[in-house]
């Protein structure tokens, strides 16, 4: 799905990692959890905290609609950052231009 977007030794590391005895069960019991229709948001409230949220055009998990919608959410400062043509795994497809916008938001409240 996302070839050629995360490095080979970035997969090897997750490969690994999920290799691990009862790592994997883990990770699908995150989306195991989930209820078909639930909605999240109202369960878990309003954000009250300066927020950054980093999307990017060619996410598979995370869609346009959702991401343009949390900001309602957020009682806080609000920034909303659109990476165009990146993957769902920006921090390590353009992990210096997503440095970056995380510097200078935790610089602002710092």
């Amino acid at each position: 799905v996302y070839q050629g977007k995360v490095s080979p030794e970035v997969v090897e590391l997750y490969v690994r990692r999920l290799s691990e005895p009862g790592a994997l069960t883990a990770a699908f019991n995150w989306y195991r959890a989930l209820e078909p229709g639930i909605r999240l948001v109202p369960l878990a409230g309003r954000i009250e905290v300066p927020t950054l949220y980093i999307w990017s055009t060619e996410d598979m998990a995370c869609g346009s609609v959702a991401a343009h919608a949390t900001e309602a959410w957020v009682d806080a400062p609000y920034r909303f950052e659109v990476l165009e043509g990146r993957s769902h795994w920006v921090t390590h497809e353009c992990a210096a231009e997503t440095n970056r916008l995380l510097l200078e938001h935790l610089g602002q409240r710092s």
